[in-house]
């Protein structure tokens, strides 16, 4: 009677992990800075939510915040331009309990069309997706400080975008 030949798979699952690690990117191992590499010029948005008994005058303090933003996306040498894909977007969103204080949540985020890539072949469906994702935080501010505050948490979303972009583009 001839016994069945068994192989020795103790090294399989080590054997399977460097082919996979040696032939493609590991999942979530991706700079994120380097979707950015070729990128000449973004749309810029500043949203902000809040709640309805803050009294926030919208229209002064929105464009006073997106001209903070554009300004000082283009001081880093970034090209801004209206209407605009991708576009980097700050939301900053505010809440109010009647106090002196105000606490605020600042995100920022570059968005574009993007066609998905499976198995090696693009898809020909296009999805608005985020591409690149700044810091994300909370903070107090004195109401009477509160537009000063939102300005310092602009600039330094768009300095943290121009730093990454600075990177993925060198001169």
């Amino acid at each position: 009677m001839t016994r069945p030949q068994t192989r020795n798979t103790r090294h399989l699952p080590l054997l399977v992990f460097l082919i996979l690690a040696t032939s493609q990117p590991a999942l979530g191992q991706y700079n994120q800075n380097d979707l950015l590499a070729g990128l000449d010029s973004i749309g810029a948005r500043v949203g902000l939510t809040w709640d309805e008994d803050l009294p926030l005058d919208e229209a002064a303090t929105g464009s006073r915040l997106q001209a903070v933003f554009e300004l000082e996306l283009r001081t880093h040498g970034i090209q801004v331009a209206r209407e605009y894909s991708p576009e980097l977007v700050l939301s900053l969103i505010l809440s109010y309990s009647g106090s002196s204080l105000v606490a605020y949540s600042p995100d920022s985020f570059l968005v574009e069309w993007v066609a998905p890539t499976r198995y090696g072949v693009a898809d020909t469906v296009l999805a608005y997706s985020s591409t690149w994702d700044g810091r994300k935080g909370v903070g107090i501010a004195r109401q009477e400080d509160l537009l000063e505050t939102l300005e310092a948490r602009v600039r330094e979303g768009a300095q943290e975008f121009a730093t990454a972009w600075r990177a993925a583009n060198p001169r």
